[in-house]
């Protein structure tokens, strides 16, 4: 081989190939598969390694690492481990992670153990017209073998010194994955976006197409016409069952605390199951292995801070980060805003107070108190060169307690007064452990155990009492009284998962595993300490195998067909769900992709729409009243990917099975199952984007067309009818500009209005002892629809550089939400004591600005 041979790989010449062919029967081909067809030398070596932050130190998981001038390559997996077979020749790597600077690695390959030749940044790379330039050989190196290892040092883009200029790839936020609608996040960059008090990963997430959040307040997603429950996220391998703080406006989840974030909005691996609509797995920081670091940051609502150790000379780390609201403590006027949001706790005239000849006024006085906070620890030791050890462990909690006491409330025409009070404490959190241990048996065979239990717990207590005293003699209307009534639902989660991930070679990839789990759940709702209104107590069993195949043929085309096979003891039952997603490589740029699969869920989240009752979620297993949800999906899709931008249509249908409605309006009903409602639904729709990847100014504008649709044997006649999050029409407009040290970013977001079901009249039915009973006639399930939802929110962040022998940072940043303040409607209530029917809009947040400030040490 000659010393001085140039490393240009980006022709591969056909006519090499077709004579490199001759010499092979149609047999030897079909063995050689893509390798024969990209007429690469026969002779190979594998470059095994990792990548990492430069900074810190940590893994980088589902990395992309290419082979240049191929449509070869592989991705780290979540250790940041990768293993490719190259030619035993001169040649370059290119890798590729969200949120950092693309790398360009040269190996001499002819060597064993490979020898590295150069390692430089995009922004070198786009400064020199040559690889072997004398001036850029000189640059400090981003790469290392050790150990026969190449590590390769990522830069992120989100790190700014005394002299950095904006260049390419600089704040890309999200990027679209070779898998099937998967998407990869990165927490770092979403600090640019527009929040609501701080950084939001889930709230985020909602501006990417074909997930929704349906209102202001929720954090929850809304996937291609699936509900918050249908999505499974796992944090480190913990299964978290409420993903938010504050009824719905902050994320459980500290963006800082978190690393990497990957989304598939359907059609996902045979590795994932129990949930019917998507995935979205979260990996924690493991904490800087080279030096201590301190951050602290403060905002309107809470304030956070968080803290890195190196142990054992670099090979381990502890991380720890915790965030608390202060709204308990310290009032803020944002914190008042949000409050009255939620409990509209304006004066006004109250519904169903009243008596004859004259409706009750009322004085009011609320004392609500409320914390959230949320704590993230994770501790990795390496071992061997061979093993990771990760303890994670997290916790999350909210407390409110809402104290009203109403006076100089007057019946029948003044002639009796009254007083009446109502106290009300909710409570609810999450907390999960879980311990990974990670083994590279060979260096194409890699195993993963995992250990990991999590719990949920939901506690809600109401206390109502009432005085009257006066002259009119209606019984109901004088004396005292109280009222109480109390809802607890638990979860406790235990799961145990052994995976496997064989990389056979460049063309073949086998993922298999096996699984257990076991659910319990406890629910119970009682009035008054003596009258259960409903009650549940339920566990169960999962025994769980899955396989899945990768395959790639002549570098176009890229096959995923895999089985997961699930036994639940419930029902005694096998549920098989095949799995498969295709990609072909149509052009350079162009590539048409496909999915399909089916999918089952075990535990079911309840959702009371009793208005008179409040809306109040609970989870439970399903056993034999409450039938396993089932779901299939159906995908396909193209998308056209350049340098600078990526346009793309998707377009998606989901059936579903033993979807659940629930009602107590039969409280007096034995049979608890005669509760539930069961149906079932289909979910639709096309999604286009179109999207400007890098440069200082960039983002993504997306449009969503889509119909959900309910059927209920015993609801709406048995009619079809749309579901109450359904949103027919969806655009959203992200964009920002970096310039020096500032970040600008503002997002525009239209939706057309969710459906609702409205009262149309009302009548009244003679009973004995004249006794009366109101009926009201309501109109076909939601068929009415509020008016169109649109909002615009900004924000500006700077990074402030006052580096000194500390290494002291910080960045300041400034979020306006709805910035034009528009009157959205959240939902319409309705006074049925009036002829006609009084409706009323209850609007959604107006604008609201938010500052906060972090320091990092």
């Amino acid at each position: 081989m000659k010393k001085n041979r140039k490393i240009r790989m980006h022709r591969i010449y056909l006519h090499l190939a077709l004579k490199k062919s001759l010499y092979f029967s149609f047999f030897s081909l079909l063995f050689y598969k893509a390798s024969t067809i990209a007429a690469v030398p026969a002779e190979k070596n594998d470059i095994k390694g990792y990548v990492i932050d430069k900074e810190s130190g940590e893994a980088l998981p589902y990395a992309n690492v290419i082979l240049s001038g191929t449509y070869r390559g592989t991705a780290t997996n979540t250790d940041g481990y990768f293993v490719l077979s190259a030619p035993a020749e001169l040649c370059s790597l290119t890798v590729h992670f969200i949120g950092y600077a693309k790398q360009q690695v040269v190996i001499d390959n002819s060597k064993k153990p490979p020898k590295l030749v150069q390692s430089y940044t995009e922004t070198e790379i786009e400064s020199k017209t040559e690889w072997n330039k004398k001036d850029v050989i000189k640059r400090k190196a981003h790469a290392a073998f050790r150990d026969d290892f190449l590590y390769i040092s990522m830069q992120s883009t989100a790190i700014q010194g005394e002299e950095v200029t904006v260049t390419a790839e600089k704040y890309e936020m999200w990027k679209s994955s070779d898998e099937v609608a998967q998407v990869t996040i990165s927490p770092r960059q979403i600090n640019a976006l527009p929040s609501i008090g701080e950084p939001d990963i889930f709230r985020s997430l909602q501006l990417l197409p074909g997930i929704s959040g349906v209102s202001d307040g929720s954090a929850g997603l809304y996937v291609r016409g699936g509900t918050p429950d249908q999505n499974l996220v796992l944090l480190d391998g913990m299964t978290v069952y409420h993903v938010d703080h504050f009824f719905g406006f902050f994320s459980a989840f500290n963006a800082d605390a978190i690393k990497d974030v990957q989304v598939y909005k359907g059609g996902y691996p045979a590795k994932y199951g129990g949930r019917l609509s998507s995935v979205v797995e979260l990996t924690g920081k493991t904490g800087d292995s080279n030096q201590k670091r301190l951050g602290v940051g403060l905002n309107l609502m809470s304030a956070n801070v968080l803290g890195e150790v190196p142990l054992l000379n670099g090979m381990g780390s502890w991380i720890i980060s915790a965030r608390r609201s202060y709204s308990d403590l310290i009032g803020s006027p944002m914190y008042n805003k949000l409050f009255d949001f939620l409990s509209d706790t304006e004066p006004e005239t109250p519904q169903g107070f009243g008596g004859p000849g004259g409706r009750g006024v009322q004085q009011e006085e609320v004392r609500p108190d409320f914390y959230f906070y949320d704590l993230n620890s994770k501790l990795s030791l390496l071992p061997t060169s061979r093993d990771i050890l990760a303890l994670s462990f997290y916790s999350g909690r909210d407390n409110m307690h809402d104290l009203q006491e109403m006076g100089n409330l007057r019946f029948g025409g003044g002639e009796t007064t009254g007083t009446r009070g109502r106290d009300e404490t909710t409570d609810w959190g999450n907390t999960g452990i879980s311990l990974k241990w990670s083994h590279r048996w060979h260096d194409r065979f890699n195993s993963n155990f995992l250990v990991a239990r999590s719990s949920y717990f939901s506690d809600h207590l109401t206390n109502l009492s009432f005085t009257t005293e006066g002259e009119d003699t209606s019984s109901v209307l004088r004396g005292r009284g109280n009222f109480a009534s109390q809802e607890n639902n638990a979860i406790d989660d235990f799961s145990l998962r052994f995976d496997n991930d064989w990389q056979i070679n460049n063309s073949y990839q086998l993922e298999f595993g096996i699984g257990a789990k076991n659910i319990e759940t406890d629910y119970i709702a009682t009035v008054s300490d003596t009258f259960n209104v409903f009650e549940s107590q339920g566990a169960s069993h999962q025994l769980s195998f899955h396989l899945q195949s990768k395959l790639n043929f002549f570098e176009r085309l890229d096959i995923s067909a895999g089985i997961r096979s699930v036994y639940y003891d419930r029902s005694a039952s096998y549920y098989t769900e095949p799995r498969l997603s295709l990609q072909f490589t149509v052009t350079d740029r162009l590539k048409a992709k496909a999915a399909a699969g089916r999918f089952t869920q075990f535990i079911h989240r309840i959702v009371n729409e009793d208005v008179l009752e409040g809306s109040r979620d609970f989870w439970l297993v399903a056993d034999e009243n409450l039938e396993p949800g089932r779901a299939g999906h159906l995908i396909v899709g193209l998308e056209y990917d350049t340098p600078g931008y990526l346009f793309s249509i998707e377009g998606y249908n989901k059936n579903m099975e033993n979807l659940l409605e629930f009602s107590r309006r039969f409280q007096d009903r034995a049979d608890f199952g005669g509760l539930f409602f069961f149906g079932s639904g289909v979910s639709r729709g096309v999604e286009f984007l179109a999207q400007k990847k890098y440069d200082a100014f960039n983002g993504w504008i997306s449009y969503t067309l889509g119909d959900i649709e309910h059927k209920f044997p015993n609801l709406n006649n048995g009619e079809p009818f749309p579901a109450s999050h359904e949103r027919t029409h969806e655009t959203k407009a992200v964009g920002t500009y970096s310039w020096g040290r500032w970040n600008f970013a503002a997002t525009w977001v239209f939706a057309s209005g969710q459906p609702y079901t409205a009262p149309e009249g009302q009548y009244n039915l003679d009973l004995l002892g004249d006794n009366t009973r109101s009926y009201y006639h309501v109109s076909d399930k939601n068929a009415n629809h509020l008016p169109d939802y649109h909002r615009m929110d900004i924000s500006a962040s700077y990074k402030m550089a006052m580096k000194n022998e500390h290494g002291f940072d910080g960045e300041l940043g400034l979020s306006i939400f709805n910035l034009y303040n528009h009157n959205n409607v959240w939902y319409r209530k309705y006074d049925l004591e009036v002829s006609p029917i009084v409706v009323t809009d209850v609007s959604m947040l107006g604008i609201t600005p938010t500052l906060y400030v972090k320091v990092k040490f």
